[in-house]
């Protein structure tokens, strides 16, 4: 079974400028045995999640915020401290970066950089508006499109965009390997509840 070992350093003072708006985890992908009590490190992901809303909160510059690597983030996706207006009605008010997803070719055959990236949206993505791919996964595209993301262009950089308010495909685990699934229809979601709702009335 493969697993996610998650770390970050964080304060509990109230966020400021300077600290808490940012905050950065690092995580190990590791792989048990089952009949064992080894474990194998396979990979690790590097993610930053930015809370742009609570930063308007307290007065924080945005810009002073995300500075240094995540400059060309920030002017990439932001403007006057909000998310572009291309981005439409995005419900939530912080963005999930995935700055490295550093996984041997074997792993990602099975698409388990794949499911590591989802299981993060789903748990460090909670709250969130986008998540974001750094563009050094371009050349994984085609991939990435499959659960959702979509490329965008900058003048220099590239990056990978999910929208968070979407709802994604899901990817059920097989030995070692993932496989992508289309997620139902709204409208199958909801045949499905009145079924549920029907079955509990008899």
């Amino acid at each position: 079974m493969i697993r996610l070992r998650l770390e970050t350093d964080l304060t509990v003072s109230e966020p400021n400028e300077n600290e808490g708006l940012v905050v950065r985890w690092r995580a190990v992908v590791v792989r048990d045995h089952d009949d064992t009590v080894q474990e194998d490190v396979i990979g690790s992901v590097r993610a930053t999640v930015i809370h742009y809303g609570e930063a308007l909160d307290v007065g924080a510059n945005l810009d002073d915020v995300m500075d240094g690597a995540l400059v060309p983030l920030h002017d990439a996706l932001f403007e006057d401290g909000w998310l572009k207006d291309d981005f439409g009605d995005n419900l939530g008010t912080a963005l999930l970066f995935i700055e490295e997803v550093n996984l041997d070719e074997e792993w990602r055959e099975r698409l388990v950089d794949l499911a590591v990236v989802r299981r993060l949206v789903e748990t460090l993505g909670t709250g969130c508006s986008l998540a974001v791919l750094n563009g050094n996964e371009a050349r994984r595209c085609h991939a990435w499109e499959r659960i959702g993301f979509s490329l965008r262009r900058e003048p220099g950089e590239l990056f990978l965009v999910l929208n968070l308010s979407k709802r994604t495909p899901h990817l059920p685990a097989g030995f070692d390997r993932f496989e992508v699934v289309p997620t139902p229809a709204r409208e199958v979601v909801d045949e499905r509840l009145d079924e549920r709702v029907g079955e509990r009335g008899n």
